[in-house]
């Protein structure tokens, strides 16, 4: 029973440090502007900007 509580007590211990990399990975994301639907033709569209 107490290991169960130890368990409980990390897995929440851990949630704080679990948001924080979720928000810096969705603000990675944000400000390259990668999402799943453009990977497809993400590359496309920046070597068209650059062939412009």
């Amino acid at each position: 029973l107490l290991d169960d509580v130890i368990k409980e007590k990390r897995r929440t211990d851990r949630m704080p440090m679990i948001n924080k990399i979720k928000n810096n990975f969705d603000s990675f994301m944000s400000e390259h502007r990668i999402t799943l639907s453009d990977s497809d033709n993400g590359d496309n569209d920046d070597n068209a900007d650059e062939g412009d």
